[in-house]
């Protein structure tokens, strides 16, 4: 009966009831990298929404998009959560619209915010046709990192 209740609700595009209340709790005035926010974010979602996945375009090791825990998604093993799209973030998004356009899925991506040209004729298509996909954008600085300024 659950594993129905999950099927339904993901392929009706709905959240489980009450999702919302696991969602970290920050006090005003206090500072973290927005990649350490968005990574507890995405912990405590994938323990309530069995349907959320998603990945990075080969930045997870810097912008915190893993599901801990989680079996990678690859050949064989349907049931992982985390893709490794490689360095490509306009396939990325693409396949986030694709993947979620299909339905069942609350699917996520990740990358520098500086990369978002990359992704922008994707970010475009899923706005005209209204796909709800996530974009988990990092590293969004007016100061130059250890990288260089290509990445900030």
């Amino acid at each position: 009966r659950e594993l129905a209740k999950q099927f339904k609700e993901a392929f009706a595009n709905q959240l489980p009831e009450g999702w919302e209340q696991e969602l970290p709790k920050y006090e005003l005035g206090t500072s973290a990298a927005s990649r350490v926010t968005s990574k507890e974010t995405i912990q405590a979602i994938s323990k309530v929404v069995p349907s959320f996945w998603g990945g990075s375009a080969d930045l997870s090791a810097s912008n915190n998009t893993m599901v801990a825990a989680e079996k990678d998604f690859e050949p064989g093993q349907y049931e992982g959560r985390n893709i490794w799209f490689g360095v490509r973030e306009f396939a990325m998004a693409a396949a986030m619209n694709g993947i979620q356009l299909h339905g069942g899925s609350h699917v996520y991506g990740g990358t520098f915010f500086v990369f978002t040209d990359y992704l922008r004729p994707a970010i475009r298509l899923a706005a005209l046709q209204k796909v709800p996909v996530t974009y988990v954008l990092t590293h969004d600085s007016v100061a130059v990192g250890e990288d260089g300024p290509t990445h900030e």
